[in-house]
């Protein structure tokens, strides 16, 4: 049952039965992404621009300031400002009358806005200014300034880390207003697959015999199943390629393994010359990978 995975509980497992039909371990982990989100690379605030789908910035809170009806600024931070803030009479302002959360972030090209309409109280309380951040989602252009609204935010890598949420495609699942309304958002989505997948993939054995693989170019149940929800190196490669999992020698899922493992080599950045070969080649490892799961009748 879906609702005793980490993460779900009976209120969600309604939710996900209701809106996506899906009740059990099974039917999560064979809900796949209707597409994938490269996040893989960090733009500098300069480069931003309204016409990219979605931007990754590693910004520094420089100022915070909570907006009330009609754009009235109850508190901004600046030197001497009280750390909690107050309201006209000194007392300790109420959040419920915050009608938007405005922080400002910067790096070494810029300075960003990052607007939010809900969970303000618990974005006020983290993201204090001189705190860094990764920063991601789709860019606007609001009275000739960019801004993103409801941005996903992650810690900021410590020194020498890997910066979390590079180096991966990130899925997109389908979602309704319910689902987001109930906080089941496309990073709790993911959240979900990883936890669902670490318990299922050692488990997942192949249903057709090995000569139809061959003869038809098939690839097995346990890689297609990882490798479309692209969240394989965040659930433990080494765990579960020793549980019994297949090799991977000649396999469309193993490439893109090695490419994540390698996106700190100058190859594959953006300004490499050979970065568009580079996302040609992702990008028909995917196709491979999808066609190999839905050619087969029994796929």
């Amino acid at each position: 049952d879906i609702q005793f995975l980490p993460g779900v509980g009976p209120k969600r497992a309604q939710l996900l039965k209701s809106e996506l039909e899906v009740a059990t371990l099974s039917d999560l982990i064979h809900l796949y992404p209707f597409r994938y989100i490269d996040r893989s690379s960090l733009q500098r605030i300069a480069e931003v621009r309204p016409d990219l789908a979605y931007v990754q910035i590693l910004g520094r809170v420089t100022r915070v300031t909570l907006f009330g009806p009609s754009g009235s600024v109850f508190w901004q931070s600046s030197p001497g400002a009280p750390e909690v803030p107050t309201d006209a009479n000194g007392k300790p302002l109420r959040f419920n009358a915050v009608k938007r959360l405005s922080v400002w972030v910067a790096d070494a090209t810029g300075e960003m806005e990052m607007v939010f309409f809900k969970g303000i109280k618990w974005n006020f309380d983290r993201l204090k200014p001189g705190l860094t951040f990764l920063f991601f989602g789709k860019p606007v252009a609001y009275n000739g300034r960019m801004n993103i609204v409801h941005p996903e935010v992650d810690p900021a890598p410590a020194p020498g880390q890997a910066q979390a949420g590079v180096g991966t495609l990130t899925g997109v699942y389908t979602s309704t207003e319910k689902l987001k309304n109930g906080g089941v958002t496309g990073k709790v989505m993911n959240r979900l697959q990883a936890a669902a997948l670490a318990k299922c993939l050692p488990e997942i054995r192949e249903t057709l015999p090995d000569y139809v693989l061959r003869e038809k170019g098939l690839l097995n149940n346990y890689t297609i199943i990882k490798a479309l929800a692209g969240i394989g190196e965040r659930i433990g490669e080494s765990k579960l390629k020793g549980e019994g999992s297949p090799s991977s020698a000649g396999d469309p899922e193993a490439r893109l393994a090695e490419i994540r493992g390698n996106l700190d080599d100058p190859y594959y950045k953006k300004d490499h010359p050979a970065h568009n070969a580079r996302v040609a080649e992702v990008n028909g490892l995917l196709a491979a990978i999808a066609k190999s799961a839905t050619s087969s009748p029994r796929r």
